[in-house]
Parts: C-alpha cells; structure tokens; sequence
C-alpha cells in the first residue's frame, strides 16, 4: 500500500513538473509575443506621428480619444487640450449638424466614408477646411466603440478653388460688358451720325433766319438740343471706352453761372420750393482743364443731391476758389 502512494505520489511530481515546464515555455512565449506586440505598436504609434496628414480616434459621442501632432497643428490645439473635445467645440451648429449625421451614418451602416469636407474652427478663429475619411472602430468582441479617421488640411486649395472661381466669374461678367459695350458703341455711332445731321441743319437754318425772329430761338434750341444728345453719347462711348473725352479750357464760374439759368435747375427749385440757392464765385478763379460737359453733370448732381439731403427749409451755397496744391492727388489729374 505505502509503495502504491510512492509511486503516485512520484507520478504526481513529474506530471506537475511537466506542467511548469510547459507553463513557463508558454510564458516565455507569451513574452516574447508581448515584446513583439510593444514594438509592433510602437512603430505603429511612430508611423503615425511622423504622418503628415492628421490621425485621430474618437469615442461614439465624438469626443478625441487620440489624435496624432498633424491633427493638432491642423486644429492649433496641443495634445492635452485635444484629447477629450468634442467635435460640437470646434465646430458651429450647421457643420456640427453634419458631422452627426457623417458619424451616425457610419454607426448605422458599418461602411466607411473614403473622402468628406468638413469644415471647423481652430484655436486662433479661422475656418478651416478639411478632407477626412472616417471608418468604425470595433472592440475585440467586433462591438462598435468609436471612429477613427484621416484629416488633410485643405484650407489654402479651397481658398485657391473660391478665388479662381471668383476670377473666372468676374471674367464671364467682363466678356458679356465687352459684348454690351460694342453693342451701346454700335448705336452710339448710329446716333452720333443722326445728330449731326440735325446740327448740320440747325446751323443752316441759324445762318438763314433774320435775327429777332421768332423761328430763330426755335433753331438755337434744337442746336443746344443737338449738342446735349451729342454730350450724352460722348458719354456712352466713354462708358464703353471705345471714345475719348475732350478736355478744353473751363472757368468752373462760367459753369455756375450757365447752369443756374438752365431749365433743369428751375426743375430743381419747383420740386424744393422751402430751399434757397445762391452762388458764391471768386472772380480771381483760376480756369482749369476738363470736360465741360462731365463738369455740367457734377454739379447738377451735387445741387440736387444737396437739395434732396435737406428737410423742410435749408439753404444751398455753390462756391468756387482757387485751391494751391503742393503735391498731386491720387485720382485727379493736375
């Protein structure tokens, strides 16, 4: 009996010794499988962060679990203030609104989005426009936990997409004012041709009415007539830059003087009955070079802007004076 224990007994030892044996090749093992895991994972990590476009792991809420140094720059954030934000914090309410439905379409799914723009709002405040892929991340037992993805920063190509795009619509708008122009060009010339019939004819008839007749003031009225309509297509084809303005020697008093006599003035007086008029001329003024009939123009718009600017009773000053300038003015030919 006491030699069937032995044996058992022995029996037992080398069983139990075996079984260390084999435990500790399996630790040895195991370790060794740790050890490669560690360094697999750390060139893994590694990879990561030298990539230079932005990784990044969020929970299901959307919150960063991790987030590479690509994906920080591309916020302006660091890794501590990173990690834990959540995506409504960068991100206005209409883009955050996206961004949800981007996630939960991938929750619902399981099919990864290859390529999608989103934009956010970095540290500093400016937009910024990003390109992301997103897919689901799954724990061991295959249960969604989360979404990990890759940001490119596409911020200075979008900026160039909208500036080209602004560029060629500006384009499209210049080649259709091109196209109006030669078409108001094409009728002013028409006109032009038109009225100078009519002056030709006016001054005949000036010529060959006595003076004192009544016919006479008739005539010089279709001659100015003629001469504003000519005024206003040399204005057409300056528009059109397809005529070049006449600059002739002016005194600004003569100007004052004449458009204060003028029918549209008398309109402007009718239409503002509470305001009053007056002119205050320096007799010694200086002439200047211009285009008498831009002149005219400016200041029928400045006294009736003038006028139109006061309520109830007012008063409006034309004044003229002689101005030293010791420098040339941007915009002003001196």
């Amino acid at each position: 009996m006491i030699w069937l224990l032995a044996r058992s007994y022995e029996s037992e030892i080398k069983v139990r010794i075996k079984a260390e044996e084999l435990l500790n090749k399996k630790n040895e093992e195991l370790g060794t499988l740790n050890e490669a895991l560690q360094e697999s994972e750390g060139k893994y990590r590694s990879f990561i962060e030298q990539m230079e476009e932005g990784y990044y792991e969020v929970d299901l809420a959307g919150s960063y679990t991790f987030v590479n140094n690509a994906q920080c720059d591309i916020h302006g954030y660091s890794k501590d203030e990173l990690i834990g934000m959540n995506y409504r914090q960068y991100q206005d309410g209409a883009n955050a609104k996206i961004m949800y439905e981007l996630f939960n379409g991938i929750y619902r799914t399981g099919e990864p989005i290859a390529s999608s723009d989103v934009e956010i709002i970095g540290k500093d405040g400016t937009k910024r426009f990003l390109e992301v892929s997103v897919s689901l991340k799954r724990d061991a037992k295959g249960e969604p936990i989360g979404f990990r993805g890759i940001a490119r920063n596409v911020t200075d190509q979008k900026k160039a997409e909208d500036e080209k795009r602004k560029l060629e619509d500006r384009l499209q708008r210049a080649e259709k004012m091109e196209i109006l122009g030669r078409m108001a060009g094409g009728v002013a010339h028409d006109l032009n041709n038109i009225l100078g019939v009519l002056s030709g004819y006016s001054e005949l008839l000036l010529m060959q009415i006595p003076q004192g007749h009544k016919s006479k003031d008739y005539a010089e009225r279709i001659m100015k007539s003629t001469e504003k309509g000519s005024a206003i297509i040399q204005d057409l084809l300056t528009l059109t830059r397809r005529g070049v303005t006449v600059s002739d020697v002016i005194n600004l008093n003569d100007i004052v003087s004449a458009f204060f006599k003028t029918p549209v003035f008398e309109k402007i007086k009718d239409d503002h009955p509470l305001v009053t008029f007056r002119t205050e001329c320096d007799k010694s003024l200086l002439n200047i070079k211009g285009s008498l009939v831009h002149l005219e123009k400016t200041l029928m718009n400045l006294v009736l802007n003038a006028a139109e600017a006061i309520s109830g009773e007012g008063e409006v000053t034309v004044r003229t004076e002689s101005c030293y300038l010791d420098k040339p003015v941007k915009g002003y030919d001196v």
